[in-house]
Formats: structure tokens, C-alpha cells, sequence
């Protein structure tokens, strides 16, 4: 049912700032605590990775044949330098 309704929820230590990206069956978002996240859709962590910064913007995905092999870190804009 698509209503608006509240249908998971998953904890992490900081916010997500960007739009989540659904794909098949996984929603990709990115995370200020540096992460990449993907939960399948009852909202189970099926996987995360560092992206060495903060996720500003929503993950790129290019998936060919529907393979999950290219999953691409948001750009921040921001620069430890």
C-alpha cells in the first residue's frame, strides 16, 4: 500500500541528508557518517560501505544486466585539503 505510511526504519550514527535511491529489489542511500547504505525492502542492512566522506547527495547506481556491481559514493563538494 502506498499511503505514506511509515514501513521501516533503521538507525545509524548521524543523518541522511540525501533522497534514498530504490532499485529492484534494494533502496541505496547515503549517510553523514560516511556510508553507503543498501537494505533490502523490508529494511533489513544487506550491506554498507565507507566512502571515506560525508554523503551530501543521493549514491549513483549503473547495475548492466541488473548485476549489483556498480554502486558509485555521492560527491560531497568537501575537501579534508
Amino acid at each position: 500500500v502506498n499511503n505514506g505510511s511509515l514501513k521501516w526504519k533503521y538507525e545509524t550514527s548521524s543523518l541522511f541528508q540525501s533522497s534514498p535511491i530504490a532499485f529492484g529489489s534494494r533502496v541505496y542511500a547515503s549517510c553523514f557518517d560516511n556510508f553507503i547504505y543498501a537494505f533490502d525492502t523490508t529494511g533489513r542492512l544487506d550491506w554498507r560501505h565507507n566512502i571515506g566522506g560525508v554523503g551530501l547527495v543521493s549514491p549513483v547506481i549503473n547495475f548492466p544486466n541488473n548485476q549489483e556491481n556498480n554502486v558509485y559514493p555521492p560527491g560531497s563538494g568537501l575537501s579534508s585539503q
